[in-house]
């Protein structure tokens, strides 16, 4: 295993000295001990023409994974090492925020961020507030909601826009009642043509939540992207992406294509369809490595653990939380009682 020592990034306060981290309250740096601002520059996003020729690029990532980096701090001398795909980190002995500044072998620099919006607190406030509001949730957990590990952190993902044409054929059919009473079902062809357009389908490419987690969350508003600034990141966690922008792309198509079925299912004019085919161009997509804010929070009931993730720009909340075993019970019997009782009082009566 190689050990590579990269430098280190972090913004000092000009005036006492102690380190600077990104507010989400005031957009922007804010020193820890003075509360003094700092403004940050919000520069615009430029997507690019995506051309599938990434091999590269995914071979200095894994050399990116499997090395052992590290930094030296600048405030306090101390060796932080970086392991995996972190980009950025907190030295455990003044508490400097770190960021690693970019080398070769660190694969594709950001091309844009979604910074936090949410702080820590508000976003234990959220969680509090909407567990305490759900009804299934045990009255004693309620009690005593307690986040015993809330994190935050940037995760890596990439985000494509497409144009689509696509040509589709196959059967629907509708049910008719017949002269005789019976009800049957007639089947007909169906095709044509849609043309459709795809903004900001975002993947993730992170060790750290997995696609249906950020389903969960979805959907930031990428249009308060700003392009990447290290700034950004002090005080949060970052990781590269691990996953190369044609394996991202892979799965971007298939959500486009799960989309456009959908499109097309709703458009025809029938009871259901029986079988469709659907042939898709895409046409001039483009994409951009984000890097999107999201808080993750552990804790614990009845020796259950559970993580529910939060959205650190909208605060939409997502993940399981404990359940109350008679509440769910009630949810099951009452529809059924609701539906039962006007025939059991025709039998009594």
């Amino acid at each position: 295993m190689t050990e590579k020592k990269v430098k280190a990034a972090s913004t000092k306060c000009s005036g006492c000295g102690d380190d600077m981290v990104f507010s989400p309250d005031d957009a922007c740096l804010k020193c820890s001990s003075c509360n003094s601002l700092s403004q940050i520059s919000f520069k615009r996003v430029y997507k690019k023409h995506l051309l599938i020729d990434d091999e590269n690029v995914a071979d200095s990532n894994k050399k990116f994974q499997q090395a052992n980096r590290y930094i030296a701090c600048p405030n306090c001398g101390a060796k932080v090492v970086l392991s995996g795909l972190t980009v950025s980190s907190e030295c455990p002995y003044c508490k400097t925020s770190l960021v690693a500044i970019k080398s070769e072998e660190d694969g594709k620099l950001p091309d844009a961020i979604v910074p936090f919006k949410i702080s820590k607190q508000k976003a234990e406030e959220i969680f509090r507030k909407r567990l305490t509001k759900n009804w299934l949730v045990p009255s004693e957990f309620k009690k005593n909601i307690s986040a015993q590990a809330i994190n935050a952190f940037y995760f890596p993902s990439f985000v494509f826009n497409a144009k689509c044409q696509s040509k589709y054929s196959g059967q629907a059919y509708e049910r008719y009642r017949g002269s005789d009473g019976e009800y049957h079902t007639r089947y007909f062809p169906i095709f044509g043509r849609l043309k459709t357009y795809h903004n900001s389908v975002e993947v993730e490419s992170s060790t750290q939540l997995i696609q249906p987690e950020l389903e969960l969350v979805k959907p930031y508003d990428l249009s308060q992207a700003v392009s990447y600034q290290s700034e950004f990141v002090a005080g949060y966690s970052l990781e590269c992406y691990n996953q190369s922008v044609r394996d991202c792309y892979q799965q971007a198509q298939e959500i486009i294509k799960t989309d456009i079925r959908s499109q097309i299912i709703k458009s025809i004019s029938a009871d259901g369809v029986a079988s469709l085919d659907i042939n898709t161009t895409f046409i001039d997509p483009t994409f951009s490595y984000c890097v999107l804010p999201i808080y993750r929070i552990d804790y614990q009931h009845k020796d259950k653990k559970y993580s529910n993730f939060l959205n650190g720009q909208t605060g939409a909340l997502g993940g399981k939380v404990p359940k109350s075993g008679w509440k769910l019970s009630l949810t099951i019997i009452l529809p059924i009682l609701f539906v039962l009782m006007p025939i059991l009082l025709a039998v009594l009566l």
